[in-house]
Formats: structure tokens, C-alpha cells, sequence
């Protein structure tokens, strides 16, 4: 048997690891150096992306709730992130706010540049 004191220490613990948790989570869809030339940028929903054809990809799998948290009025992390790999394409979808809009100008972008 588990004492009462046990418990709450479990509870305690299992507490302090979904604070640290949820912390992480705000700080997500933040980019992040790794190295001289790349640039992450940690989605809401947990997936990194390091490249364009990544974000593509993301953004096809994420769902409408996950993008708006990252693009709003005031802010659009997709842009911001793109600004370090193609400044071009970080301008054309600074002002895009719905997700298909953003995954058709990044695939025209991508066979453009082919």
C-alpha cells in the first residue's frame, strides 16, 4: 500500500514536472541557433523544423488551432523564422493568415526556385 505521505509526494513531483512542462511549452515557436547556419523553430505541437520543405510539412499536418497560435495579428513566427533562410519568401507570407494560403505560396516558391 501507498502511504498519504507518499501520495502527496508523487502528486508534488508529477506537479512540478507539468510546470516545467507547460514553461516549455510557452517558450515554443521560438527559433533557436543550432550551429553557425541553422535555425529551428519549435511548433506548439512539438515538431522542429530546420528546413523549408519541413515547414511545408508541419503545416500540413498541423491543424487550424495550432497555426493561429502561431500567426496572429500581431506576429507571425513562420515569417520570422523564414527571415534567416529566404528573406524573399519570409516577405511574401509575412501578412498570409491562413494555413492554406501559406503551404500554396511556399510550394509555388519551392518549384520556382527549381
Amino acid at each position: 500500500m501507498v502511504t498519504e505521505s507518499e501520495l502527496r509526494e508523487e502528486l508534488e513531483k508529477a506537479k512540478e514536472a507539468r510546470r516545467k512542462f507547460e514553461e516549455q511549452e510557452k517558450a515554443g515557436g521560438k527559433t533557436v541557433a543550432l550551429g553557425q547556419n541553422t535555425k529551428i523553430l519549435r511548433l506548439k505541437n512539438g515538431i522542429v523544423v530546420t528546413k523549408k520543405n519541413e515547414l511545408i510539412d508541419a503545416l500540413e499536418a498541423m491543424d487550424d488551432g495550432t497555426f493561429k497560435q502561431h500567426v496572429t495579428e500581431q506576429k507571425n513566427d513562420f515569417s520570422d523564422w523564414l527571415i534567416y533562410i529566404d528573406k524573399a519568401l519570409a516577405e511574401q507570407i509575412k501578412n498570409i493568415k491562413t494555413r492554406k494560403e501559406m503551404i500554396n505560396t511556399i510550394k509555388q516558391s519551392e518549384t520556382q526556385n527549381q
